[in-house]
């Protein structure tokens, strides 16, 4: 089944019949006993491909299956439409909504969704219109994504009115490669206060194109898949006054990747790294920012924490940033993976360069705390060691008017020494030696005379305490502090 190329598909009109089925019937492809509000759009082999019923929101429920739409377009009405386009077998580096293809909402509350199948998805375009919106563009199945939820080229428009627009990434239900992103395209709120929500498929990015809040006061969400960043290589987000949310996916993935721009002004930009790989000795937590964030009114950057065990926290800025007011952390140190084992070391604050108007923050990540030693019919086991606290500063960090406080992760406690409950001569374990706390500062400051500001290494971590034996003689040491307050 091939779709008739350049045809509109209209929804009924207050006179009964769409505009594409009295070209029909003009053509005689249609019957004229077609009902008003039942008019069903064909293909040029007669085959229906979309069909209308009228719905209680003054606009009507359209049901669209091809499988391609090349060079159509698909319009509701100015009611309130639920329009579902479902492209369901397009085998083959296709787009599942051509170049020239568009489906449009126009007036009313409508709520557009386009499911595609083994080809790709928008390279056309989805506009919402006048009204508040929902749309969302997603694959059937993770098994059908080699291509973008908004390919290059693609366009998604909310149109006037606060919409909200979902686009998914994809699968792709295979080991060997990686899934996709959500928008390599353009997605547009325009006018009205909209949220925006980018999921990035299997180790994917959830932006790799460009995304316009425009006018209002809005929400942008953008989170990579497995080891991949939220706004990605190449991704440039856009906003005024908005709120703008990155997540870098597990095993390390980026809030906003390296190439990646973030152009926020007098906005709020929050990105945090993803927790590291959770297997063997534990993989670092992803960075929060290593791309720019620029213009914004607070930016906070945090590092993902590390994967069990013995993960390092990841850094918390390794690009550029420009702010009012900035707080920029390292990540934690991965929690430890059981009896006695060691906690994992907190990552860097900043590595790259921040500069504040006002106020700037930026702080080591804390050190984990070490595993308690198990007990023993004989001898407690030792606990772990404490994860030691990252430092804060090695880069440049600056505040024109302050207060800029820099201080090092505190480092984590000791873990327990276990007991030995054996009442004819158990041994308590030792404690575990607490975690060093971070250096504040090892790179260059600007702006430490400014009233309230503070330069402070982190606290050291609490030795744990020793295990109990049958007496105070086999009673387990208690672990030694770690060393702190390193300037």
């Amino acid at each position: 089944m091939k779709p008739r190329r350049t045809k509109t598909l209209t929804a009924a009109g207050a006179l009964g019949q769409s505009a594409a089925v009295l070209s029909l019937l003009a053509a005689g492809l249609v019957s004229s006993a077609v009902p008003a509000y039942a008019a069903d759009d064909v293909d040029e082999d007669g085959d229906v491909v979309c069909t209308h019923t009228a719905n209680t929101k003054g606009g009507e429920d359209i049901r669209c299956e091809l499988r391609i739409m090349d060079d159509m377009v698909i319009r509701g009405t100015e009611g309130a439409d639920t329009i579902v386009v479902s492209i369901v077998l397009l085998p083959g580096d296709f787009p599942a909504v051509g170049e020239g293809a568009r489906i449009e909402g126009l007036g009313g509350d409508d709520t557009i969704t386009v499911l595609y199948g083994r080809g790709g998805g928008i390279a056309g375009t989805v506009d919402g219109g006048d009204g508040d919106d929902t749309i969302e563009v997603r694959a059937f199945s993770s098994d059908d994504a080699p291509r973008e939820g908004v390919m290059a080229g693609g366009v998604v428009s909310g149109g006037a009115g606060d919409d909200s627009i979902t686009i998914e990434g994809q699968g792709p239900g295979m080991s060997d490669r990686a899934g996709t992103a959500a928008n390599a395209g353009t997605v547009d709120g325009d006018d009205g206060s909209d949220t925006i929500t980018l999921n990035g498929g299997t180790r994917a990015a959830g932006n790799i194109g460009t995304v316009d809040g425009d006018d209002g006061r809005d929400r942008i969400f953008a989170t990579g898949g497995e080891g991949s960043a939220g706004n990605g290589e190449d991704g440039v987000i856009t906003g005024q006054g908005d709120e703008i949310t990155l997540a870098g996916g597990g095993a390390g993935g980026a809030g906003n990747g390296a190439g990646a721009k973030v152009d926020a002004v007098g906005g709020k930009v929050t990105a945090t790294g993803g927790p590291g790989r959770g297997s063997g000795e534990g993989g670092t937590g992803g960075t929060g920012n290593a791309g720019q964030i620029l213009g914004a009114s607070d930016v906070q950057l945090t590092g993902g924490q590390g994967g069990a065990w013995l993960g390092t926290g990841g850094t918390g800025n390794s690009g550029t940033v420009t702010a009012y007011s900035a707080q920029v952390t390292g990540g934690s140190g991965s929690e430890n993976a059981g009896s006695g084992k060691p906690g994992g070391n907190g990552g860097t604050g900043n590595t790259g360069s921040v500069r504040a108007t006002g106020s700037l923050t930026v702080t080591g990540g804390a050190g984990s705390d070490g595993g308690d030693g198990g007990d023993d019919s004989g001898s407690g086991s030792p606990g772990g060691e404490g994860g030691n606290g990252g430092t804060g500063n090695t880069s440049d960090a600056e505040s024109a008017t302050g207060p800029l406080r820099v201080s090092g992760g505190a480092g984590g406690r000791g873990g327990a020494g276990g007991n030995g409950t054996d009442p004819s001569g158990g041994t308590g374990g030792a404690g575990g030696r607490g975690g060093n706390g971070g250096d504040a500062n090892t790179g260059t400051l600007t702006g430490t005379d400014t009233p309230g500001s503070a330069v402070t290494g982190g606290a050291a971590g609490a030795g744990g305490r020793g295990g109990t034996g049958v007496d105070d003689r086999t009673d387990g040491k208690d672990g030694q502090a770690g060393r702190g307050d390193a300037g």
